[in-house]
């Protein structure tokens, strides 16, 4: 869990030096740092909010908050401006946000992780090491249940949740689902729409405006590129197109 805060700070100065060297005035805009409980400095329209417990928060951009309470050992860090990074109710949680109009909230359990970059939401609660990762203006979303991610970028929208081990990726518009069942996994790209639910094992990908739907059963997988593909009401069915 150590390894993972030091990783959050190094990123944090890495992105720090960024724009120490590319945007000068940008660094000046606004800057706080608290640690638990304690807020050390503050310049600027900027908060930072930390409980005891080794919670730690870090704002370096103007009209941006970051706040880690209610739990111990929890990082919020963000880099730039009208940002938000929330991290508690629970412990070892790391929320980060790079770069203006990001909001990233991890907590409510044990090792939660959300990382937004260049706008966007993403959030990871409600349960045990998910993952959370939204980039360019999408929306990542893994909760109640444990070990689920999601991952979107330029765009799109990625749901992991209701269970355990599932996993969502999207990318350039596409929208990704894998929820309700263990182990349900749902790729989408390209203004493509990938769901896989209601069951366990369930894999569906789309891409090029292509539709995927793996539901209702188990071990079905579905596959579309630029076409509508849906394996669902049994066990073990599985629908390529074209």
């Amino acid at each position: 869990m150590r390894q993972r805060r030091f990783a959050a700070i190094a990123v944090a100065l890495a992105a720090f030096l960024g724009l120490a060297t590319t945007s000068p005035a940008a660094v000046e805009a606004g800057f706080c740092i608290a640690y638990d409980g304690v807020t050390f400095f503050t310049d600027g329209n900027v908060s930072c909010t930390t409980s005891e417990g080794g919670n730690f928060a870090l704002v370096i951009g103007e009209n941006s908050s970051a706040s880690a309470t209610n739990g111990a050992d929890n990082t919020a860090i963000v880099i730039g401006e009208n940002s938000l990074a929330d991290a508690g109710e629970g412990t070892h949680n790391t929320a980060i946000a790079i770069g203006d109009g990001g909001s990233a909230y991890a907590g409510g359990g044990i090792g939660n992780f959300a990382f937004v970059s260049d706008g966007g939401t993403a959030y990871a609660y409600t349960g045990d090491f998910n993952s959370a990762i939204a980039s360019n203006g999408s929306l990542a979303y893994a909760y109640e249940g444990n070990f689920n991610s999601a991952s979107a970028s330029n765009g799109s929208a990625a749901y992991a949740n209701y269970g355990n081990f599932n996993s969502a990726s999207a990318s350039n518009s596409g929208y990704a689902l894998a929820s309700v069942g263990d182990f349900n996994s749902a790729s989408a790209s390209n203004g493509s729409v990938a769901q896989a639910h209601d069951g366990n094992f369930n894999s569906a990908s789309a891409d090029n405006i292509g539709y995927a739907y793996a539901y209702n059963g188990n071990f079905n997988t579905a596959s579309a590129d630029n076409c509508s593909a849906n394996a669902s009401g049994g066990n073990n069915i599985t629908t390529i197109c074209p």
